[in-house]
C-alpha cells in the first residue's frame, strides 16, 4: 500500500511536492551525516516509480527505534 508523503529539505525550506512511498528498508546505506537518537540514520524509501530516496529528506512519520516509520510497509532492497 503506497503512502503519500511530502518531500522536504531541512534547513533550506520545504518543497511542496508529494511522492508515493511503497515501502521502507532499515539499515541501508548511511550518508555519513545524519543521526537519530545517537545512531546512524539508515532508513530508505522506495517510491511508486521505483526510485530510492533517503528517508531523511521525506516527511514520513518519525522513524521508530526499529528503523521504520510506524505503519509503513517494509521492503527488501539495498540503496
Amino acid at each position: 500500500m503506497e503512502r503519500p508523503v511530502r518531500s522536504r529539505r531541512r534547513g533550506i525550506g520545504e518543497l511542496r511536492a508529494s511522492v508515493y512511498v511503497e515501502c521502507q528498508i532499515s539499515y541501508g546505506g548511511w550518508d555519513g551525516q545524519h543521526y537519530l537518537n545517537g545512531q546512524e540514520f539508515r532508513t530508505w524509501d522506495r517510491l511508486s516509480d521505483g526510485t530510492r530516496v533517503y528517508d531523511w529528506w521525506l516527511n514520513t512519520a518519525v522513524v521508530a527505534s526499529d528503523g521504520y516509520s510506524p505503519g509503513m510497509p517494509h521492503c527488501a532492497f539495498a540503496p
